[in-house]
């Protein structure tokens, strides 16, 4: 090919994309949703909806950030997620294919073809012409839209987050996948209606066979099939009757149906493309640009014995393994001012006293509580003990020691797990609980140990410092902050399918969760549906 037969193909590149009237309507809507993140500003507080007409609190949108320490994070990685995968990855990807299914089809009509193909071009680079217009099409909206809501981010809120312009080159490789399929049947087909419908359903079929065998594996990776086999025993195992072998039998078809869909699904994802991967491809690629700390995990064998989430640069972990944490403790030095550490431990679960039968049984985290309660009242007076707020996992405590250390505040946290008891102790300075308050020092000691002022009245809160609810997400202290990603003797990626998955799927997984692998087959396929599409054009008489 000589200079003017590239300008030529890359002007009717230009020529299908920037005539196509889908293309200009697609266009305006990236340009609104690029407007619309310069018209939204995500404080620390609150949110700015054109320049302060409306503004809305992290607390209104309750479960949404409830599970987080920084709100504001959150929320602008949850209207991320809605733009790229749900409108862009979804019904942008179904739109363009309707877009963009009709520029085979014309190039091989009749009157169309005897004219092109009469050219100095060989047919196959007339075809990848047709098939990198439909790319360049999808790239320029995906660009556009994905670094305009950067840079509307970056402005208004001062939020960077550059990992999620990787975001903008998984939209174009899905579209890759898919417009080479649509090639393929358009050359078969040389209709465009049949290329849009197979096409859109290779993009449904994809998604939900990719989705489902993870749905079956993580489910047989929870004991699902396993607690199936052991019922269809005990069914069996009832007796001889035909009641009970009829109850054994139907647990027994069960469990096959559910190993036979299984091996369907995982037959369906090795063959096909695993589009579905390109979300689980951007979020790993942009934790990667993020130079977010690895996890701290520790296993006992198999076993899960403690899991924190680095998803913050609050804690700075300190070292250490199994060994650390039953012996003197992991620490977690805090980052912000004042400073702070948190040092976990575990250790056997302390017995009862045997009871008339003569059992004896471990003691509960209520139980252990009361007792150290009775120590700080003991050691520091009842006004010492602070108000705390719970945790669904464990009892906690807050007090502040007397005198004036440098960190007054001391915060425990008893979790009891099964023979073992986790002991969270935390070192704060003054302030650092919103229980806390700033007071003097009395050398009356009957004045010393009154009872602390009640928070309820809004008067006595501002005389002995802040009101305190422990349901304000944007009011966490640094133990909520730092229980919000710990895990104890529990796995948290196996919380859900898509957070299982996610955990596994990693560049040096094994095969069926290797990225290397997703993208290899997926070009495969594509490279695979090209061939095709040139066989066919080769021995198509126009």
């Amino acid at each position: 090919m000589n200079r003017n037969t590239i300008r030529a193909l890359l002007a009717d590149a230009r020529y299908q994309v920037f005539d196509n009237v889908v293309f200009r309507i697609l266009l305006v809507v990236a340009a609104l949703i690029v407007a619309l993140s310069f018209c939204v500003s995500f404080g620390e507080e609150d949110i700015s909806i054109f320049f302060g007409k409306w503004v809305l609190s992290y607390e209104q949108f309750g479960g949404l950030v409830r599970s987080s320490s920084d709100p504001r994070g959150s929320t602008v990685q949850i209207v991320q997620s809605t733009v790229v995968e749900l409108i862009a990855g979804t019904f942008g990807i179904m739109l363009c294919i309707a877009a963009t299914a009709f520029f085979t089809p014309r190039l091989l009509e009749k009157g169309s073809a005897d004219n092109i193909f009469s050219k100095p071009v060989g047919r196959f680079t007339l075809l990848l012409s047709r098939y990198f217009a439909g790319i360049f099409f999808v790239a320029v909206l995906s660009f556009l839209m994905v670094f305009g809501v950067q840079a509307g981010l970056s402005i208004m809120s001062g939020y960077n987050d550059w990992g999620f312009l990787w975001s903008a080159a998984t939209l174009v490789y899905t579209y890759a996948i898919l417009q080479a399929f649509s090639v393929m049947v358009a050359t078969l087909a040389r209709n465009s209606v049949a290329s849009i419908l197979l096409t859109m359903i290779l993009f449904m079929f994809t998604g939900c066979a990719n989705s489902s065998w993870v749905g079956l594996e993580w489910a047989d990776q929870t004991g699902v099939t396993q607690m199936m086999r052991e019922n269809a025993q005990a069914a069996e195992d009832e007796g001889e009757s035909a009641e009970a072998e009829a109850e054994a039998n139907k647990k027994s078809e069960g469990e096959a149906a559910f190993d036979l869909i299984r091996s369907i699904a995982y037959a369906c994802r090795s063959v096909l493309p695993r589009t579905g991967d390109a979300d689980m491809l951007a979020r790993m690629l942009r934790r990667s640009i993020e130079g977010r700390q690895p996890d701290v995990v520790i296993t006992e064998g198999d076993a899960p014995v403690l899991h924190l989430v680095s998803n913050q640069r609050k804690f700075e972990f300190t070292g250490g393994g199994l060994e650390e944490l039953d012996g003197d403790g992991l620490v977690w030095m805090l980052t912000s001012e004042g400073g702070g550490t948190i040092r976990i431990t575990r250790e056997l679960r302390p017995k009862r006293e045997p009871s008339k039968s003569g059992k004896i049984r471990d003691k509960s985290s209520r139980d252990l509580i009361r007792e150290l309660r009775d120590r700080i009242i003991e050691e520091h007076g009842q006004i010492a003990i602070l108000r705390s707020p719970g945790d669904h996992r464990g009892r906690r405590i807050d007090w502040r020691v007397a005198g004036r250390p440098p960190l007054p505040l001391r915060s425990c946290v008893l979790i009891t797990k099964d023979d073992h008891l986790y002991t969270l102790m935390a070192e704060l300075p003054a302030g650092a609980l919103p229980s806390d308050w700033d007071y003097e020092e009395e050398e009356d000691e009957e004045e010393a140990a009154t009872a602390p002022p009640d928070l309820e009245s809004e008067e006595e809160a501002d005389e002995g410092g802040e009101e305190y609810e422990s349901s304000d997400i944007l009011n966490l202290d640094p133990v909520q902050d730092f229980m919000l990603g710990a895990s104890f003797a529990t796995d948290p990626s196996m919380a859900n399918a898509e957070v299982w998955y996610e955990s596994k799927f990693d560049w040096d997984a094994e095969w069926d969760f290797n990225a290397f692998v997703s993208i290899g087959t997926s070009l495969a396929f594509t490279l695979l549906m090209l061939f095709i599409s040139f066989l066919r054009l080769r021995r198509t008489d126009f």
